[in-house]
């Protein structure tokens, strides 16, 4: 609850969190599909909407550090081997979708804040137009 307003801020009423952890399953347009899976269901679920979306282990790319994380005006992200025909999509907490680079084709990639405001983003990581990885970002002034 960011605005230190406890269970009395705006996102614990909001998702109706009454305890830590809480954990929230969002859909593509940041719709809760389920809240505090956790153990066998989180699992199920988990499996559930990788056969969906054709998520796969990534058996070839993996990144090695985000550097630095949290960051200012830019990170660099390190892959073991170079992406082929990658595509990252940046995310908010909500879902919406902020940022969009395409064809990359690198094992180091400078990620650029440019107009983003501060706060914790999700990457998306599409490789050859299969879901291959998310890492969380925070971007600080």
């Amino acid at each position: 609850m960011g605005d230190l307003g406890g269970w009395n801020s705006e996102p614990a009423r909001k998702y109706d969190i009454n305890s830590i952890p809480s954990n929230f399953l969002l859909d593509e347009h940041g719709i809760i599909i389920a809240k505090n899976l956790r153990g066998n269901k989180l699992d199920a679920a988990l499996s559930s909407l990788e056969k969906i979306y054709n998520i796969e282990e990534p058996s070839n790319v993996k990144i090695l550090k985000i550097q630095p994380n949290p960051f200012g005006n830019s990170t660099i992200f390190s892959f073991e081997k170079p992406l082929d025909n990658a595509t990252i999509t940046i995310y908010t907490m909500h879902g919406k979708e902020v940022k969009h680079i395409e064809n990359i084709n690198v094992n180091s990639f400078t990620l650029l804040r440019d107009e983003l405001p501060c706060g914790v983003y999700f990457v998306n990581i599409l490789q050859n137009n299969k879901a291959s990885m998310s890492e969380k970002i925070m971007i600080l002034d």
